[in-house]
C-alpha cells in the first residue's frame, strides 16, 4: 500500500497547478484593471503581497501545520478588512484573495515540479 502511493506521488506534476495559477492570477489582474471597480494602488499592493504569501507559504514555507493555520487565517483576516475598507471599493480585498489562491496554486506546482526533477540520492 505505501509504495502505491509512493509511486503516485512521484508520478504527480506540478504543471497543472501551475497552469491554473497563471489563468488565476490573470484573471484577477484583469478584473481589478478593467473590472468595474476602481483599481488604486492599494489593490496592486495587495496584488503582489497576496501572491507573493502563497507562493511562499505553498513552496517553501513551514511545514509545521499551526504556523500554517496562522498564514492562512491571516490572509482571510486581511481580505475581510481589505474589504472592509472605505476608501479601496473592495477591489484591494478580491486583488488580495485572487493573487492569494493564484499563488498558492503556483507554489505548489513549482514545489511538486522541484521534487520530481531532483535527482535521487538513493
Amino acid at each position: 500500500m505505501r509504495t502505491k502511493r509512493r509511486r503516485a506521488r512521484e508520478r504527480e506534476s506540478g504543471t497543472g497547478y501551475i497552469v491554473s495559477g497563471v489563468i488565476l492570477l490573470c484573471a484577477t489582474v484583469a478584473f481589478v484593471v478593467f473590472g468595474r471597480l476602481a483599481a488604486p494602488w492599494p489593490a496592486f499592493v495587495a496584488l503582489g503581497a497576496g501572491a507573493t504569501l502563497g507562493v511562499w507559504l505553498f513552496r517553501s514555507g513551514s511545514r509545521r501545520v499551526w504556523v500554517s493555520q496562522i498564514c492562512l487565517f491571516g490572509a482571510l483576516a486581511v481580505c475581510v478588512a481589505l474589504f472592509m475598507a472605505a476608501n479601496t471599493v473592495g477591489s484591494a480585498g478580491i486583488a488580495w484573495i485572487g493573487s492569494f489562491v493564484a499563488g498558492t496554486n503556483l507554489g505548489t506546482g513549482w514545489r511538486l515540479e522541484a521534487t520530481r526533477r531532483a535527482p535521487s540520492h538513493a
